[in-house]
């Protein structure tokens, strides 16, 4: 259901869709995450990579049931986790790219921006910015002054892995949730898209000042705390408004 609040795009499941110009837009994958767990001596059940391709699967399919074919796809950056080169990572973003074109037969409407964790990496498939009309796509790590040209309104980006921690009133039991954040900064509208990345929650948006430093992110922590909160939700479900991230303890 598009957002009457917000109705320029959708939150669909992790991901954003953009309906006018079917854009699907994807957080941080971090395919190779497992891998690192494992060499850290951790065993699990879970395959990441198809995992990662299930999900988008099933969210490719639902939007194209309901808002008509996606014919761009958008990776906000991190789509790989080992920050220099690793041939496993290689391979799955190569396998990534080849089941996405079953539905995106165009390779070239499958953006992926760099991310930190590309930094290193000499691929020329990665750019550092994607701009379609009036909205930026960027990782959100690095500042462009393209980004901020006036014929953009909006930039979309990740990095943050956001999510909220929600406690009960005796602060004993706590839930966390994947989120958006959606604000204003530098006179431009801003997304924070959560990472997709299943194994892990992210990052407590209400408790970031507390983990990361204003050098983490294009955006200050100080103007956060001014965005609006939308806890993930299923596919077919809207997202929760949780209103702005100040008033959440």
């Amino acid at each position: 259901m598009i957002n009457k609040k917000h109705p320029k795009y959708i939150f669909i499941g992790k991901t954003l869709f953009f309906p006018s110009e079917k854009i699907l837009c994807v957080g941080d994958l971090h395919l190779g995450f497992e891998k690192m767990l494992k060499s850290n001596g951790l065993e699990f059940p879970v395959k990441q990579f198809e995992g990662i391709k299930k999900e988008l699967e099933e969210v490719i399919l639902h939007v194209n049931t309901r808002y008509g074919k996606i014919e761009k796809i958008i990776f906000l950056g991190d789509i790989k986790h080992h920050y220099g080169f690793e041939l496993e990572e290689k391979k799955e973003v190569l396998k990534l790219l080849g089941f996405l074109k079953k539905y995106v037969r165009d390779e070239n409407k499958i953006i992926f921006i760099r991310g930190n964790h590309e930094k290193n990496d000499k691929n020329g498939k990665y750019i550092d910015y994607f701009i379609e009309k009036d909205v930026a796509f960027v990782h959100g790590d690095r500042d462009f002054l393209e980004i901020y040209d006036k014929t953009v309104n909006l930039i979309v980006m990740g990095h943050l892995h956001p999510s909220i921690t929600l406690r009960d009133e005796m602060k004993i039991r706590n839930e966390k949730y994947k989120c958006f954040l959606v604000g204003r900064y530098k006179k431009k509208d801003i997304i924070i898209v959560p990472s997709f990345l299943s194994f892990t929650e992210g990052v407590a948006a209400n408790e970031i000042e507390e983990i990361m430093d204003n050098r983490f992110s294009i955006i200050p922590n100080s103007e956060l705390s001014k965005f609006e909160v939308f806890a993930c939700n299923t596919l077919g479900e809207d997202a929760l408004d949780f209103g702005k991230l100040e008033d959440l303890s």
